[in-house]
């Protein structure tokens, strides 16, 4: 009470209704008081606040494991500024730790994944190695850092936890770093076709022994991703509700909730004609609830969807909103992804330059988080656009940039690839190569079901059979190119096909 008549603090609503509650009526007036403070006085303080409040709580405790766990963070953490750590600090850095781990599993539950990352990277440098829990937290925290495009880290984090995993001989442990690694590996733009199906088949059995539902969910993610990079986005499918099930069993809401937009973007790219796919993404979307993430992942599939259909008002309105909700919860890896999407969005709506800003600005988000998988894949598409427009010299810068990050097995950047030289060589008049690249092109997309890519194989072939004046070959190419679009249900791409070949002189029949 001296204190409050000399207008140092003031009372305030305490936090338990048993105590009285106090403020500085100033944050300079609380920071002068605390520097004024030795450290070993601190850290006696920290911790003494951090027992009170975890007894004072009672069973409120579990509510408060980042506060209680941020004041032991700081006693462990002046302790070890103050010379050699006793062991009973250690064993407070162990309790801080294990409430920060904690706290940082709840934030993810939440869809806050920029807060899981921070949470659970302090807990695990207080935690000592031979902690039970650090190679399972080593491995939630690359996947994480993964979520939120830190790849550099990630990648020397889900090292560690392979190496601790391995350390303590657990089988189950060690399946789920291994996975973690192959979907890094994805993300770095390695080969993973002869290593991850061999993972996999290794890592689940003992998943499935172990009865881990949240391992056995990415184990099926990973499976999905392998055919994705295939172009086969069926079977992707069959994967993504393999993986789903398991996820809503390990009642891991971050897990499931990524798995939902993995299912609606192979709706997207996939075989499923646009009408259909627009009715399931309306229906996942009012069974989302409240969850912002979910409905960000759902509107930003149904909004490319809408597009297709000409629907161009509403396809945007959910693709901006679905974008902020992505920024919102730091999810900024999930939004640069789907920018192909968005640039869908635009391109058809004919706003050429504005599809090209949104590939643009995911590559240059996806560079600056040193990712290269989906950035080999921007890249293809945005050179892939460039090219269409004549803009063949920038069109070949980011050819070459696709080509030097993309993996020998990811289909969509090395076709795409194949497709952009093969347009620029015809207008040089270097047929020979042009077709031959055209060629590998289709060979590459034959055992896809992804129409989009296959309509933009064939339209590339049927520039270079037109550059040889093969005109007839051109329109069988430009024809199936039309039935392609059709059979996905995009009618705007379609008519727009039969808008050209009207210009063009050509026939409409197949």
């Amino acid at each position: 009470m001296t204190l409050a008549r000399k207008d140092l603090i003031e009372p305030a609503q305490s936090t338990f209704f048993s105590e009285d509650g106090f403020q500085f009526r100033h944050i300079l007036i609380r920071d002068a008081a605390y520097l004024g403070i030795p450290k070993e006085t601190r850290a006696e303080l920290h911790e003494r606040f951090g027992d009170w409040l975890e007894e004072s709580a009672g069973e409120r405790a579990k509510e408060l494991d980042e506060i209680i766990g941020y004041h032991l963070e700081q006693a462990y953490g002046y302790r070890e500024e103050l010379g050699p750590v006793a062991e009973g600090a250690a064993a407070l850095a162990t309790r801080a730790g294990e409430r920060l781990a904690t706290a940082g599993r709840r934030a993810a539950g939440r869809g806050d994944i920029s807060g899981a990352a921070s949470l659970i990277s302090r807990a695990v440098r207080l935690l000592p190695s031979d902690h039970p829990g650090q190679a399972e937290l080593l491995t939630e925290l690359a996947s994480a850092l993964m979520s939120i495009g830190d790849f550099e880290r990630a990648g020397e984090v889900i090292e560690e936890g392979l190496r601790t995993a391995r350390a303590v001989g657990d089988a189950r442990l060690e399946a789920r770093a291994e996975i973690e690694r192959e979907f890094f590996r994805i993300f770095a733009g390695e080969e993973v076709s002869s290593t991850a199906p061999e993972v996999t088949a290794r890592a689940i059995p003992v998943l499935e022994q172990a009865g881990d539902h949240l391992g056995l969910a990415r184990a099926w993610r990973l499976t999905g991703e392998l055919a994705a990079l295939r172009g086969r986005w069926g079977e992707r499918v069959e994967a993504v509700d393999r993986a789903l099930e398991h996820a809503r069993k390990a009642v891991d809401p971050r897990e499931e909730a990524a798995l939902v937009g993995l299912r609606v973007m192979s709706l997207y790219f996939g075989p499923t004609p646009a009408d259909e796919a627009i009715t399931r993404c309306k229906k996942l979307l009012a069974e989302a609830g409240d969850d912002q993430t979910i409905q960000a992942a759902i509107s930003s599939s149904l909004a490319g969807l809408l597009a297709m259909r000409g629907e161009f008002e509403e396809a945007r309105s959910l693709w901006s909103s679905a974008s902020v909700r992505f920024e919102e919860h730091g999810l900024t890896y999930r939004r640069a992804v789907r920018c192909t999407i968005g640039a869908d969005i635009e391109a058809l709506a004919g706003e050429d330059a504005a599809a090209e800003r949104e590939l643009r600005s995911g590559y240059e988000t996806l560079e600056l988080m040193g990712e290269k998988g989906a950035r080999a894949v921007v890249a293809s598409y945005l050179a892939e656009s460039l090219s269409r427009r004549g803009r063949d010299e920038e069109a070949v810068g980011f050819v070459d940039i696709a080509e030097e990050l993309a993996a020998d097995d990811d289909v969509v950047p090395q076709a795409l690839c194949r497709c952009v030289r093969a347009r620029i060589t015809a207008r040089s008049g270097n047929l020979d190569d042009a077709e031959s690249l055209a060629r590998e092109a289709a060979a590459m997309i034959a055992d896809t079901d992804f129409l989009d890519l296959q309509a933009i194989v064939l339209l590339s072939q049927a520039e270079v059979a037109e550059a040889g004046a093969r005109t007839d070959e051109a329109l069988q190419l430009r024809n199936r190119a039309r039935a392609a679009y059709e059979q996905k249900r995009n009618v705007v791409a379609a008519r727009r096909m039969v808008h050209a070949s009207t210009h063009t002189g050509g026939a409409h029949e197949d």
